[in-house]
Order: structure tokens, then C-alpha cells, then sequence
């Protein structure tokens, strides 16, 4: 009777601590997208209109960013061994700080746009296999549906404003200004994370165990979900850019976009818990793939018509990343070897990122306006949206 009240003792406190590191990983994510969704908007632009660098160059950018995440992933996956996940996603920030400040140092010095993306890819790699390893471990799997929708919806809710004071900074003063701010806003999201005791992840593992048949489940849903990242990260800013010439539209439309991503991924996240997470991500990838085919047609209408699509975009794209980040951590946390599991997810997020960048790189040398290269790549992006239904 006493080792069972123990026991149940035992089992409260660590309901809590899992409870309270879900709360600091929350709040961390609040000040980071904040941080990013002032200057990621921009980045592309920053390369492709500040710089005046062509679209096939700022496709290299990401591309060596791209290879770099595949690249580290598994050397940071260590690292988080050996240092502590907490410590890993502090130790991450001075490499994605360095990043802005690099990228600033683009306009007055003959460096290679390559190393800011290089630096970047490793900050990017130890922050993120190190996020999803702790998101793993102390979420639990009879909610985290609805967990990971507040994680979306504390990060969206930071984003609304985030893309519009990004706008205004740039109104008024300079990519220099604005990385600064991110940079410090950064390093200020480190602190929620040690009020609670840092934990180290499993570093037994192996590279060709992560392509074993039991992780490739959900492989294809990975690798669209790459192709995507690299066509709503890439083309779809430079597009809205060309159609209305400013980034505080821009910012303004990325804001709106947001706040509807953010009541709406949470709504997602409850209902993956009922057990349709791979039938929500299936619609998800059919709507989805309608925006990409016949969004860009009304979208050049001006503002408000960006702004519908984009919005739309968010909305379907929603209905896939809950409930497929859902199924990775669900995997991963019932799997021995959960790093694995997770490794192998980077490995096809790349894979697909690498692809869609190389076809964008491609369509670069049609004879055909950028506006026309960037249509066509919209509907490439469409036609792999049904890879989500594969799995």
C-alpha cells in the first residue's frame, strides 16, 4: 500500500516537471518566432532586392543551408548527448546569431553569401533536433495533439506582429537594425528553458538505421513537406514582393495570415487527438495542393487577393503539419531508439528541400520571365502536395 502511494506519488511529480518544461518550451518558442518572423519574411528579399543577387543565387543560399541541416543533423544529435538538450538549443543561438550578423556583413564585404549559410544550417541542425527531442520527451501521447497546437498557436500568436514590426523597422531603418534586434530577442528566448533541470538525449544510434523499413512510414508526407518549405520560404515572398514592391505589405500580409493559422492550428491540434490525425493530414494535402494550383491566378490581383491565398495556404497547410508533427513525436516517443526516428524525419525534410530547390534552380534557365518560373514552380509544389497521401 505504501510502495503504491509512493509510486503514485512519484508519477504526480513527474506529470508536473513534464507539465512545467512544456511551459518554458512554450514560452521559448513565443520570444524565437517572434524574433524570426521579424527578419525570415525578409531574408529572401534582403538577398534578392537589397543585394540585387538573381533568383538562381539566392536558390544556392538555401540549397547550402539545406545540404547543411542533412549534413549536421546526426553530428548534433550527438553533441545533444553530450551536452544536455537544453544546453544544445542554447548552445545553437551564438551559431544563428552569427547568421544575421554574416548576412549583414553581405553588403559591405566581397564574403561569400555560402557562409552565412553554412554557419546557419549548424545553428539550425543542434537547435531543432534538440527542440523535437524535448517536445518529445515531455509531451504525452494522449494529448499531444493538443499540445503540439499550442505550441503552434504561442508561435503563430508571436508571429502576427512579428512579420509587420519587421515591415516598419525596415520603413524606417535597416536590415542592420533589424538583425541586431532579432539577434538579442534570440539569446532572451534561451532563459524560460533552466528554471527545470536540463536532460541528455540517447546518443547510441546509427546512420543506416535511420532508413530501416519501421521509420519510412511516413517518409513521403517528410519529403513533401520539404518541397513545400522550400516553395513558401523561397518563391512565395519574392512573389508577393514583385506583385506589391514593399515589405511592409508584405509584413502586413504575413500578419493576417498568421493570426488565422493560429486559432486554427490549435482547433487541428484538439482533433488529432481523436484519432484522424493521418485523415486530417489527407485533406490537408488535397486542399493544399488546389491552393498551389490555382491560387497564384488570383493572387495577382493585388493585396487583398495575396492576402485570401495566403491565408488559404496557411489554413490547408495546418491541417498537414499538426497532425504529421502529431505522428513524428508519436513515433519517436514509443520507439527505443526515438532519435533515430527523428533523425530520419530531418533526413527527408531535406531530401525534399534539396529537390524542390534544384528544380527551382532549374526553372531559372527557362526562357521565360521570373514571374512565369515562379508560376511553374508553384504547380510542381501542388502536384508533390499528394505525396501526403502516400502514407
Amino acid at each position: 500500500m505504501v510502495q503504491s502511494q509512493f509510486s503514485y506519488q512519484q508519477h504526480l511529480v513527474a506529470e508536473y516537471a513534464a507539465k512545467k518544461e512544456l511551459l518554458e518550451l512554450y514560452i521559448s518558442m513565443f520570444i524565437r518566432n517572434f524574433a524570426f518572423s521579424m527578419a525570415g519574411l525578409f531574408v529572401p528579399l534582403y538577398l534578392y532586392s537589397d543585394l540585387g543577387l538573381p533568383l538562381r543565387s539566392v536558390v544556392l543560399f538555401y540549397l547550402t543551408w539545406t545540404i547543411g541541416m542533412g549534413i549536421f543533423t546526426p553530428i548534433c544529435a550527438k553533441l545533444s548527448h553530450k551536452f544536455g538538450i537544453k544546453h544544445s538549443m542554447l548552445f545553437s543561438m551564438p551559431f544563428t546569431v552569427a547568421y544575421f550578423f554574416l548576412m549583414d556583413f553581405l553588403k559591405t564585404t566581397d564574403m561569400s553569401y555560402m557562409v552565412p549559410a553554412i554557419v546557419y544550417s549548424f545553428g539550425s541542425a543542434w537547435f531543432w533536433i534538440a527542440f523535437n527531442t524535448a517536445f518529445t520527451k515531455c509531451s504525452d501521447c494522449n494529448n499531444r495533439g493538443k499540445q503540439v497546437g499550442i505550441w503552434f498557436f504561442t508561435s503563430y500568436i508571436a508571429g502576427i506582429i512579428g512579420p509587420f514590426v519587421g515591415g516598419l523597422i525596415l520603413l524606417f531603418f535597416n536590415f542592420q537594425i533589424l538583425f541586431f534586434i532579432v539577434g538579442a530577442l534570440l539569446f532572451c528566448s534561451m532563459i524560460p528553458l533552466f528554471f527545470t533541470k536540463d536532460t541528455k538525449s540517447d546518443g547510441d544510434f546509427k546512420i543506416s538505421r535511420v532508413f530501416d523499413k519501421k521509420y519510412l512510414q511516413f517518409a513521403p508526407a517528410y519529403f513533401s513537406d520539404g518541397i513545400r518549405y522550400s516553395t513558401i520560404v523561397v518563391l512565395w515572398p519574392i512573389f508577393i514582393f514583385i506583385i506589391l514592391g514593399a515589405y511592409i505589405q508584405l509584413g502586413a500580409i504575413g500578419s493576417i495570415a498568421t493570426l488565422i493559422a493560429a486559432f486554427w492550428s490549435y482547433a487541428v491540434g484538439k482533433f488529432a487527438d481523436h484519432g484522424f490525425k493521418i485523415k486530417v493530414m489527407k485533406i490537408g494535402g488535397i486542399t493544399d495542393a488546389l491552393v498551389w494550383f490555382f491560387g497564384w491566378i488570383f493572387a495577382k490581383f493585388g493585396m487583398i487577393a495575396l492576402g485570401i491565398i495566403t491565408s488559404l495556404e496557411t489554413i490547408t497547410y495546418t491541417l498537414i503539419s499538426v497532425p504529421l508533427t502529431v505522428l513524428a513525436y508519436d513515433v519517436a516517443a514509443k520507439n527505443e531508439k526515438g532519435i533515430e526516428v527523428l533523425i530520419s524525419r530531418e533526413f527527408f525534410l531535406t531530401f525534399g528541400r534539396a529537390l524542390m530547390l534544384l528544380i527551382i534552380f532549374g526553372l531559372t534557365f527557362l526562357n521565360a520571365d521570373i514571374f512565369t518560373q515562379m508560376i511553374y514552380g508553384f504547380i510542381i509544389t501542388g502536384v508533390f502536395s499528394f505525396f501526403y497521401l502516400l502514407v
